[in-house]
């Protein structure tokens, strides 16, 4: 188990890696996150779904390959340690063709 210190983290990228091309350039598109929860969760969900092919090396965000690629994805919002206010949208395969799931009332019966 890991702790995690507050703000944005990326997966399945090791944290012991956050100079990865696919980690600082998820990191770009995410500079000046809104305050509403709407707001951010699109901008997530969109960095998710990141095709971008123009960087060397390429950095895109959701994978597709004949080895390797994005299988699915998880937008996981936490607050205070507590699992009350949680945010978890996920989608059950690739995020560029994939709508994410709210599953967000799965939390709501846990205790925090």
């Amino acid at each position: 188990m890991q702790s995690l210190s507050p703000g944005l983290h990326c997966a399945p990228i090791p944290m012991s890696r956050p100079d990865a091309p696919r980690i600082q350039h998820a990191l770009t598109l995410l500079q000046d996150l809104p305050e509403d929860w709407p707001t951010l969760r699109d901008m997530l969900e969109s960095v998710m779904a990141d095709h971008n092919e123009e960087l060397i090396p390429p950095a895109r965000i959701c994978i597709h390959g004949e080895r390797a690629g994005t299988l699915s994805s998880s937008v996981i919002a936490l607050r205070d340690r507590s699992l009350s206010e949680a945010r978890f949208h996920f989608a059950h395969r690739s995020p560029c063709s994939t709508p994410y799931t709210d599953l967000s009332a799965q939390f709501s019966d846990r205790p925090s």
